[in-house]
């Protein structure tokens, strides 16, 4: 296992997940925020072993990208990367891919904008 602590430029990322079997991401307990480690490693289709009780992990059970173990637990983590899928299922993969990228989000974040102005709209027409 390598660990690099910190930001890293791109190409140093690059060249950690082309040469990477597998992203084991860890969070505090109740993490909600989404996790770029975690697009990343699904942009590099690499299996994900994630600790549990938090979003990134949910996004991990849902996606089917690898296994999620319990915070804190040692021996959790250990039965995870050995579980853990060599390769992930290409039909999840790219549902993941087309569900959550970046275009994905904007596209989402578009729609959200003109439902706003359609209210708006719709609010000044009634006036």
């Amino acid at each position: 296992p390598i660990l690099l602590p910190g930001h890293l430029d791109e190409a140093t990322v690059g060249l950690l997940h082309s040469a990477a079997d597998l992203a084991v991401l860890s969070f505090e307990r109740d993490y909600e925020r989404e996790s770029g480690t975690l697009l990343e490693a699904i942009t590099w289709g690499l299996p994900v072993v994630c600790s549990g009780r938090s979003a990134p992990a949910e996004t991990v059970r849902t996606y089917a990208l690898g296994e999620v173990f319990e915070p804190g637990d040692a021996d959790a983590l250990a039965r995870a990367v050995r579980t853990s899928p060599r390769r992930l299922d290409p039909e999840c993969l790219e549902r993941a891919r087309d569900e959550l990228s970046c275009r994905a989000a904007a596209s989402r974040y578009l729609e959200l904008f003109q439902e706003l102005l359609s209210g708006h709209e719709s609010a000044r027409d009634r006036a």
